[in-house]
């Protein structure tokens, strides 16, 4: 499909200048409306590609989505931790905003006391202010804390009533600093 030349300015129905809108060498229908400066990428079949210079505020990779394998930390009372071969930690980042959703297998060392762990971030953050990491953990003896250190850490802590393994499922959202 050949992107037409726009060189009129004749008004479309809905009010906009043709010679700001990108259109299909057919130019009958409106694909793209342009309001000021470059778009540069191409179109092709039902999808479309941009440059790498693209994202908000002009800022590059401010909009990603992956999968990565944190660090484990055994920080306090946990005998062993690990991923599962069927889980992944999921991570999405929109501006300087970053959600991650994962899970984690934890063996505590002993019953009845806290469990620390750390998990390493998927993009650093130097941000280290209270509430700027926040999150919720669920497992059937979980209560959750979630603190960002200097580290580009996340802290899953709780109160275990054994220790059995267990499967600890985590979503937690920080700022990017």
């Amino acid at each position: 499909m050949a992107i037409a030349n726009i060189t009129n300015n004749i008004l479309t129905d809905s009010g906009v200048a043709t010679s700001s809108l990108l259109t299909t060498s057919a130019a009958a229908s409106t694909y793209l409306a342009l309001t000021g400066g470059t778009l540069t990428g191409a179109l092709s079949g039902t999808s479309a590609t941009f440059s790498s210079t693209l994202g908000i505020g002009g800022v590059a990779d401010s909009v990603k989505s992956g999968t990565y394998t944190p660090t484990l930390t055994n920080y306090y009372n946990i005998s062993a931790s690990s991923f599962d071969a069927y889980t992944s930690t999921k991570y999405i980042r929109i501006g300087n905003i970053v959600t991650v959703s994962g899970s984690v297998i934890i063996t505590p060392t002993t019953a009845s006391s806290y469990v620390i762990l750390e998990l390493s971030l998927p993009i650093a953050s130097t941000n280290t202010d209270q509430g700027t990491l926040t999150g919720s953990t669920e497992t059937n003896e979980v209560v959750f804390g979630g603190v960002l250190y200097t580290s580009s850490v996340c802290t899953l802590q709780f109160n275990n009533v054994t220790n059995n393994s267990r499967y600890v499922y985590y979503t937690f959202t920080y700022k990017i600093t």
